[in-house]
């Protein structure tokens, strides 16, 4: 912009500087032609006055010249001074039309100069936006550079915060394979701890069914001792056919079925849970969301029976949740 101002300034100056000096050429000319004209209407004059003079003198002198010489300036009076006349026209009629234009050119200059003005106006006005706006631009430029310097700053720290989350996940990671390692270490040992309790719940019931399996044998000794009591005189009286059968060997008869006892292993009896205690421990325990009605409904039912709290979860659970586990035990008070 300030280029394209000195150029337009250059472009008036030199424009009116050449304008100016054709004027002032035309103007020289025409003054020429006019300093001219004068020397020869000053010569026309001055051989006039001295033909005046002669023809004067000479009518002192002779009058035979007198009419000669009258007739020499009415010739000159009628051809000469017309011409003198018509140039003095011409040249007043060039004046004239070089004063018109050398007005014209005024005039032109004038508003050469009023545009020129306008044009220097405009330009300084554009020349003051220009500077306004650089000026906005130089601000815009420093308000970025400095929200560059703060998005500089916030952008370490973003680094460096991703950086201590990365050694956080890490470490979460770390955590969590450490919690899942020490939750598969507990897994097994409730596993063994639970076998164990199988192994103790079964070797205690195989203990009772051998004691209860040596009072029914002692039961059947005093029943057959008493049967040998009760048909002892029918053998005196009868004298035949009577077998002894030793103390040992439990006796059986046809005609007494309930002296034939039979022991069969019989399955543990279920201790039947109260309803509310396993709807409060369902309720309280975590991780049971997801299991539909269907599956809620059949394990409350078969934990208020008494099943096994494993077995009852094997039934809705493909693989069982530990922690289920651990507290639906721990709310129940079960062993299993």
């Amino acid at each position: 912009m300030p280029a394209f101002l000195c150029l337009v300034i250059v472009g008036g100056g030199v424009y009116l500087w050449f304008a100016r000096q054709t004027m002032q050429a035309e103007i020289a000319a025409v003054n020429l032609e006019n300093i001219d004209l004068t020397t020869a209407i000053g010569k026309l004059t001055a051989e006039r006055d001295k033909l005046a003079k002669d023809m004067k003198t000479f009518r002192e002198n002779s009058g035979d010249w007198a009419g000669e010489l009258e007739k020499e300036f009415a010739e000159l009076k009628l051809n000469e001074v017309p011409k003198l006349n018509r140039l003095l026209d011409k040249r007043d009629a060039d004046i004239s039309e070089l004063e018109r234009q050398f007005a014209d050119l005024k005039s032109q200059s004038a508003k050469a100069a009023d545009d020129y003005a306008g044009t220097i106006a405009k330009i300084s006005g554009e020349l003051e936006s220009s500077k306004q706006t650089v000026q906005s631009l130089e601000k815009r430029v420093r308000d970025i550079d400095a929200e560059r310097r703060n998005l500089s700053g916030d952008l370490a720290a973003a680094q460096n915060l991703a950086a201590k989350t990365a050694e956080e996940r890490d470490r979460a990671q770390k955590a969590v394979v450490l919690q899942s390692q020490e939750a598969e270490t507990a897994i097994a040992a409730l596993k063994a701890e639970i076998g164990k309790s199988r192994d103790s719940a079964i070797s205690t019931l195989e203990a009772a069914l051998a004691d209860e399996r040596r009072k029914v044998a002692a039961l059947e000794a005093r029943l057959a001792a008493a049967n040998r009591a009760t048909e002892t005189p029918a053998s005196t009286e009868t004298g035949a056919n009577t077998t002894v059968v030793p103390e040992s060997q439990p006796v059986t008869t046809s005609r007494d079925p309930a002296s034939q006892v039979k022991v069969v292993d019989e399955p543990p009896v279920l201790k039947a849970r109260l309803e509310a205690s396993v709807e409060t421990a369902l309720r309280l325990t975590p991780g049971l969301g997801n299991l539909d009605a269907e599956k809620t409904a059949g394990l409350k039912e078969k934990l208020v029976s008494g099943t096994c709290v494993t077995e009852a979860l094997e039934s809705v659970f493909e693989r069982v949740p530990v922690i289920v586990m651990r507290n639906l035990m721990r709310d129940l008070k079960s062993d299993c």
